[in-house]
């Protein structure tokens, strides 16, 4: 994010401005004290410079306040009442507690200095009576040092060290930088549960799940497990890297190359050499540098929008399919004989089956009351039943593939029960696993599908 966007549509607030905000605070605070007459905290940031106000302010703003309600949740503390206020000369939160003072002071001392933002962070206790609790006295550190060299803040403000636009960039960069952190986070547990519910999800036909390894004689579901926690840094990487990409999304796969080839090193370390994830390695890395990509440039925060920054970003796929003395892979020999893109069309295309089959039915059978394990199931019978998967070709043939489909459509036609669909997936399951036919195109689209679920 460049500078001039950090106080993007910010109004500065001149000196009168803000004593005057600060003495309604104060005035305030002595309403509250004479009203409830019990311990009050004020929660405001330190925001050097004019613009008091901006997006990442507020987000920094609302980390602290969750920070700060799960502590008094964590030690049993009621609140009496709150309130939040968010006007251009600040943020700030009000809050009456059942608690002795000096217990919540300990607990807000501990925020502001282990919190990724404590340093910006100004939460103060009043007593009953009034008066404000120092840090110092419940075992607070020493003074905080200056934001930018490290110094004790007394000495710079003493000698105007750094001026208000250098403090005020700092601190904006501070709060780019948790923002980015926590989307980074957000975005790869979001990959990693959708894994886990992926492998979790029974019955699912000829495929591992916790019932049994479906067609599957080198791999359990604790292969998987064992795959999807080591893959937990990449996804986190692969947002993060989106985060911080400065190209167009058209250019943005080939530096997804050299991480997705580690993480599948690491997949196979882990697995002891089973490829339990490689389509999911570049299905969700992608879809996770995407996000970030999406995040960091304003761009709407949507499923559509995030599918088609993939189609930007892998556009350029299915021409690997017709590479001169490009290795024969079960992708590349599908190509050749049927035709078939496979996952590099599927991304290419901004991921149809999960846009069309597996997001909206997932969303609609959990909407209407179902388990997410019977949703996932049901949403992974509308995309075997519409996706050309490569996976059931290369074990067989398309034959086979469009007898697998027919059955399954002509049930989807019968009925729309939850509980007949779980049976007949039951029952498709054995059929599967006689014939060793294994889904895994359309299990690693129901893992795409959980996973914008989730992020969404």
């Amino acid at each position: 994010m460049d500078d001039k966007d950090f106080f993007q549509d910010a109004s500065p607030v001149t000196l009168e401005e803000m004593l005057k905000a600060r003495e309604e605070r104060s005035q305030q605070q002595k309403e509250l004290l004479n009203r409830f007459g019990q311990t009050l905290v004020c929660f405001t940031m330190n925001i050097p410079g004019p613009y008091k106000v901006y997006p990442l302010v507020t987000q920094g703003f609302q980390a602290g306040i969750e920070a700060l309600e799960a502590q008094l949740k964590a030690e049993g503390i009621s609140t009496v009442v709150r309130s939040t206020q968010i006007i251009p000369t600040g943020c700030t939160y009000w809050s009456i507690l059942d608690a002795p003072a000096p217990v919540v002071k300990r607990l807000t001392v501990a925020i502001e200095e282990r919190h990724p933002l404590g340093r910006l962070f100004d939460m103060d206790v009043y007593t009953p009576g009034g008066g404000a609790l120092r840090g110092a006295d419940l075992g607070r550190g020493g003074e905080r040092s200056c934001l930018i060299c490290g110094r004790p803040v007394w000495a710079c403000s003493r000698s105007r060290a750094h001026s208000i636009e250098e403090l005020s960039l700092q601190v904006a960069q501070m709060l780019w930088d948790y923002d980015r952190d926590r989307f980074s986070q957000k975005t790869g547990l979001a990959a990693v549960q959708a894994l886990l519910y992926e492998v979790a999800v029974a019955p699912k036909p000829g495929l591992v799940d916790r019932n049994n390894n479906g067609a599957h004689h080198d791999m359990s579901f604790f292969t998987f497990l064992n795959s999807g926690t080591a893959l937990i840094p990449y996804f986190q990487d692969m947002a993060a890297l989106g985060l911080s990409f400065s190209g167009t999304p058209g250019t943005l796969l080939s530096c997804l190359r050299y991480p997705g080839r580690q993480a599948e090193g690491e997949m196979l370390t882990a697995t002891g050499n089973v490829n339990t994830h490689k389509g999911l390695i570049f299905s969700l890395g992608l879809l996770c540098a995407c996000a970030g990509y999406q995040y960091a440039h304003g761009l709407p925060l949507t499923v559509d929008q995030l599918l088609e920054l993939a189609a930007q970003a892998a556009g350029e796929l299915t021409e690997e399919l017709t590479r001169p003395l490009a290795p024969l892979t079960h992708g590349r020999w599908v190509y050749h004989r049927y035709n078939i893109t496979g996952i590099r069309g599927e991304a290419a295309a901004g991921y149809p089956h999960v846009r069309n089959w597996g997001l909206p039915v997932l969303q609609k059978m959990a909407e209407e009351g179902c388990s997410l394990n019977d949703a996932g199931v049901i949403a992974l019978l509308h995309l075997m039943a519409h996706l050309e998967d490569t996976n059931i070709i290369a074990r067989s043939n398309r034959d086979t593939l469009l007898q697998m489909q027919a059955l399954i459509r002509r049930e989807l036609c019968r009925t729309e029960d939850p509980a007949q669909l779980i049976s007949f997936a039951q029952s498709l399951d054995e059929w599967m696993i006689q014939r060793r036919l294994s889904p895994g195109g359309s299990a690693d689209l129901l893992a795409v599908s959980y996973f914008l679920f989730f992020l969404f």
